[in-house]
């Protein structure tokens, strides 16, 4: 019983983390070489949707960066939503309103993002809805390289490429000293987006940087500010698929401490428990073409600490009964010793990290109340 226990935890574990990238990687060898995205016949025009609230101090950044996007100027409309501001967020808009490709829209008192972003697309005159708050400092390129994806009429949204850094940061030094361990995990979900988005359809996104057609806008915006699985998962099961546009990016400042990071990743993680709890036919691979690859990628990731739970404790039972089990034993206290050094010391960073996350996962399971939380405003926060 407990050598089984110890094989199926462990095999899990490996499948997720190590199991699911090397997959992908075959897959992608065994895939025929792609033929060259196509180019659309007419460019389509794009409507890029910010929606802020008390950004005084990032709106003016937000609408420069906006209008230095390389793409045709009457293809390409900036739409402006405050959600109630109570700050100077509506007077530093206001100078740039004169700009032929700026739309604005203010909502008389807080209304919430969904709210502000269906004000927003009401507005919006483009065949494609590009989404991005006011953090995010886009590339010059970042509109042109999205076009391309939607050659396919099987695509349905494009996801760009979000990176934890200053854009300073990454053209001089893209060492984990300058991006951090959240850019570090930030470029292995950014691999794992690129090789999903090859062979099949993405499994998650940044909602921060990402494009849908506007025909099927009522689909999706339901759950566009609810967390990194739904749009895919829905559109997945409607017939399309979302791809990656890698030369997209994005770039956002790391979060200002390791306690926002974790607390954009329980957000991140109580909404993807809430709508896999609320959505079961999720589970059904006859409606959800991307039930595998969602599987291996994220739903596993929730059982984490329950895993590592079982394959230790199988480990104990069984440690005598040859050298690789009592090796393995040993070597996974040691690991968790350190891991428990780190709580108390915040280093190693890397042992930190891993404690921290599990952590979360284990106290979003305790807490779980089947209920989503409310979307806030704070996309450094949330990790967004």
């Amino acid at each position: 019983m407990f050598y089984f226990i110890f094989w199926l935890s462990f095999s899990l574990l490996f499948c997720s983390t190590l199991g699911y990238p090397l997959y992908l990687a075959v897959k992608l060898r065994l895939k025929e070489k792609e033929l060259p995205k196509k180019i659309l016949d007419t460019i389509p025009k794009v409507s890029l949707i910010v929606v802020c609230q008390d950004e005084e101090n990032r709106i003016g950044r937000k609408i420069q960066n906006s209008l230095k996007l390389d793409y045709p100027a009457d293809k390409l409309e900036i739409v402006l939503v405050l959600d109630g501001a109570s700050d100077r967020s509506e007077a530093i808009i206001e100078l740039f309103l004169p700009h032929p490709q700026i739309k604005f829209s203010s909502l008389p008192y807080p209304q919430g993002k969904l709210k502000a972003q269906q004000a927003g697309a009401a507005l919006a005159t483009g065949e494609i809805l590009l989404f991005s708050d006011t953090v995010q400092v886009l590339t010059p390129e970042f509109v042109k390289s999205m076009e391309p994806g939607f050659s396919q009429t099987q695509v349905g949204g494009v996801a760009g490429k979000l990176l934890y850094q200053t854009k300073e940061e990454h053209s001089k030094n893209r060492f984990l000293k300058k991006i951090g361990w959240e850019g570090l995990l930030q470029h292995y979900e950014n691999f794992l987006k690129e090789s999903e988005s090859r062979v099949k359809s993405l499994t998650s996104l940044d909602n921060t940087v990402f494009a849908v057609r506007k025909e099927l806008w009522p689909i999706v915006q339901p759950y566009l500010c609810q967390n990194d699985i739904t749009i895919p998962v829905i559109l997945s099961s409607r017939g399309y698929k979302v791809a990656f546009a890698p030369k997209a990016v994005g770039f956002c400042p790391k979060s200002s401490s390791f306690n926002q990071m974790i607390l954009g990743q329980k957000t991140i993680l109580q909404n993807n428990i809430a709508f896999l709890a609320e959505h079961q036919d999720v589970f059904n691979v006859k409606k959800n073409p991307i039930l595998g690859a969602l599987v291996f990628h994220k739903i596993l990731r929730l059982f984490f600490p329950v895993l590592f739970f079982l394959l230790f404790l199988s480990n104990l039972f069984i440690s005598n009964a040859a050298a690789f089990y009592d090796f393995f034993f040993w070597g996974q206290l040691l690991f968790y010793s350190i891991c428990l050094f780190s709580l108390a010391f915040e280093r190693p960073v890397f042992f930190y990290l891993f404690s921290r996350l599990n952590l979360v996962v284990l106290q979003v399971f305790l807490t779980y109340t089947r209920k989503l939380y409310v979307t806030r405003y704070n996309p450094i926060a949330k990790g967004r």
